[in-house]
Protein backbone atom coordinates (compact mmCIF):
# COMPACT_ATOMS: atom_id res chain seq x y z
CA UNK A 1 0.00 0.00 0.00
CA UNK A 2 1.54 3.64 -0.60
CA UNK A 3 2.69 5.33 2.34
CA UNK A 4 0.75 8.22 1.71
CA UNK A 5 -2.19 6.47 1.41
CA UNK A 6 -1.82 4.17 4.62
CA UNK A 7 -1.14 7.26 6.21
CA UNK A 8 -3.91 9.35 5.63
CA UNK A 9 -6.20 6.18 6.15
CA UNK A 10 -4.62 6.28 9.61
CA UNK A 11 -5.78 9.73 10.01
CA UNK A 12 -9.19 9.21 9.01
CA UNK A 13 -9.06 6.06 11.68
CA UNK A 14 -8.06 8.09 14.56
CA UNK A 15 -10.67 10.56 13.32
CA UNK A 16 -13.06 7.29 14.10
CA UNK A 17 -12.03 6.45 17.46
CA UNK A 18 -11.97 9.90 18.44
CA UNK A 19 -15.59 10.67 17.67
CA UNK A 20 -16.53 7.29 18.74
CA UNK A 21 -15.33 7.75 22.16
CA UNK A 22 -16.91 11.53 22.17
CA UNK A 23 -20.43 9.67 21.71
CA UNK A 24 -20.28 7.48 24.24
CA UNK A 25 -19.03 10.61 26.44
CA UNK A 26 -22.47 11.83 25.31
CA UNK A 27 -24.25 8.56 25.71
CA UNK A 28 -23.21 8.68 29.72
CA UNK A 29 -23.97 11.84 29.84
CA UNK A 30 -27.66 11.26 28.99
CA UNK A 31 -27.68 8.20 30.94
CA UNK A 32 -26.99 10.68 33.95
CA UNK A 33 -29.23 13.10 32.74
CA UNK A 34 -32.10 10.68 32.25
CA UNK A 35 -31.59 9.78 35.62
CA UNK A 36 -31.71 12.66 37.69
CA UNK A 37 -35.09 13.57 35.71
CA UNK A 38 -36.70 10.54 36.59
CA UNK A 39 -35.23 10.90 40.41
CA UNK A 40 -36.98 14.59 40.29
CA UNK A 41 -39.94 13.58 39.01
CA UNK A 42 -40.64 10.62 41.55
CA UNK A 43 -39.41 12.62 43.95
CA UNK A 44 -41.85 15.02 43.51
CA UNK A 45 -44.47 12.88 42.93
CA UNK A 46 -44.25 11.14 46.71
CA UNK A 47 -43.88 14.96 47.68
CA UNK A 48 -46.91 16.57 46.27
CA UNK A 49 -49.83 14.35 48.09
CA UNK A 50 -47.94 15.21 51.42
CA UNK A 51 -49.78 17.93 53.67
CA UNK A 52 -47.73 21.22 54.05
CA UNK A 53 -47.02 20.99 57.71
CA UNK A 54 -44.78 18.22 57.05
CA UNK A 55 -41.19 18.66 57.81
CA UNK A 56 -39.12 18.01 54.38
CA UNK A 57 -35.37 18.02 54.38
CA UNK A 58 -33.19 18.88 51.61
CA UNK A 59 -29.81 17.34 50.73
CA UNK A 60 -26.81 19.39 50.23
CA UNK A 61 -24.00 17.79 49.89
CA UNK A 62 -23.56 15.59 53.10
CA UNK A 63 -26.11 17.57 55.23
CA UNK A 64 -29.70 17.69 55.40
CA UNK A 65 -31.55 21.14 55.73
CA UNK A 66 -34.89 21.90 56.67
CA UNK A 67 -36.90 23.49 53.79
CA UNK A 68 -40.65 23.79 53.12
CA UNK A 69 -42.56 21.72 50.58
CA UNK A 70 -42.81 24.48 47.97
CA UNK A 71 -39.03 25.29 48.27
CA UNK A 72 -38.53 21.81 47.77
CA UNK A 73 -40.42 21.26 44.47
CA UNK A 74 -39.21 24.75 43.17
CA UNK A 75 -36.02 23.02 43.20
CA UNK A 76 -37.11 19.92 41.54
CA UNK A 77 -39.01 21.52 38.95
CA UNK A 78 -35.38 23.44 38.35
CA UNK A 79 -33.82 19.71 37.88
CA UNK A 80 -36.15 18.63 35.84
CA UNK A 81 -36.31 21.39 33.20
CA UNK A 82 -32.63 21.59 33.27
CA UNK A 83 -32.09 17.89 32.91
CA UNK A 84 -35.03 18.15 30.00
CA UNK A 85 -32.73 20.62 28.25
CA UNK A 86 -29.72 19.24 28.66
CA UNK A 87 -31.24 15.78 27.00
CA UNK A 88 -31.84 17.96 23.94
CA UNK A 89 -29.11 19.52 23.55
CA UNK A 90 -26.97 15.85 24.02
CA UNK A 91 -28.99 14.20 21.64
CA UNK A 92 -28.23 17.33 18.97
CA UNK A 93 -24.82 17.14 19.36
CA UNK A 94 -24.86 13.23 19.09
CA UNK A 95 -26.80 13.57 15.82
CA UNK A 96 -24.09 15.95 14.61
CA UNK A 97 -21.17 13.39 15.48
CA UNK A 98 -23.24 10.46 14.14
CA UNK A 99 -23.08 12.49 10.69
CA UNK A 100 -19.56 13.52 11.25
CA UNK A 101 -19.20 9.28 11.84
CA UNK A 102 -21.01 9.19 8.44
CA UNK A 103 -18.61 11.27 6.52
CA UNK A 104 -15.44 9.64 8.08
CA UNK A 105 -16.39 6.26 6.79
CA UNK A 106 -17.58 7.36 3.45
CA UNK A 107 -13.78 9.37 3.45
CA UNK A 108 -12.57 5.56 4.25
CA UNK A 109 -14.55 3.68 1.85
CA UNK A 110 -13.33 6.27 -0.91
CA UNK A 111 -10.24 6.91 -0.13
CA UNK A 112 -9.77 2.43 -0.44
CA UNK A 113 -12.16 2.49 -3.01
CA UNK A 114 -9.70 5.44 -5.19
CA UNK A 115 -6.52 3.53 -4.14
CA UNK A 116 -8.17 -0.09 -5.73
CA UNK A 117 -9.33 1.76 -8.84
CA UNK A 118 -5.79 3.45 -9.65
CA UNK A 119 -4.16 0.62 -8.30
CA UNK A 120 -5.74 -2.01 -11.01
CA UNK A 121 -5.51 0.38 -13.95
Amino acid sequence: MDPEVRKALQELQELQQNTQARMYLLEQQKAQKKSALHRSVLTAREIEPLPQEVPLFKSIGKMFILADKEAILDDLEVVCKDADSSMKKLDEAQEQLEQTLKMQSESVRDLVTRKHTSGSS
